[in-house]
């Protein structure tokens, strides 16, 4: 999943309707798989928008279940290391909610 969010976050100023078909998906279920992978010319790609969607919707139900989260090597005032980091991660919390 993480190399996924890395691959939006490279094409987020692009914006190109399709990608190349590089992906594991193995991390979304075979639904969102289904939607995901299209074919544009016989060629098998990956629609950027479900993509998108796709990854921030499995990563939100990570993030709820406790599965994955992000913390900061830092602590911040009053609080101890191991804490989720909030702030670090709020773009991708923002995004997968809206």
């Amino acid at each position: 999943m993480l190399t996924a969010l890395e691959l939006i976050r490279a094409h987020q100023h692009q914006k190109p309707a399709y990608l190349p078909a590089t992906l594991d998906l193995s991390f979304a279920p075979e639904a969102w798989q289904r939607l995901v992978v299209t074919r544009v010319g016989g060629e098998r790609v990956l629609d950027r928008k479900q993509l998108e969607a796709c990854v921030f919707v499995c990563l939100a139900s990570e993030l709820h279940s406790g599965d994955v989260g992000g913390f900061c090597r830092t602590p911040r005032k009053g609080k101890a290391n191991g804490n989720v980091c909030k702030e670090r991660y709020r773009w991708m919390i923002r995004r997968a909610t809206t």
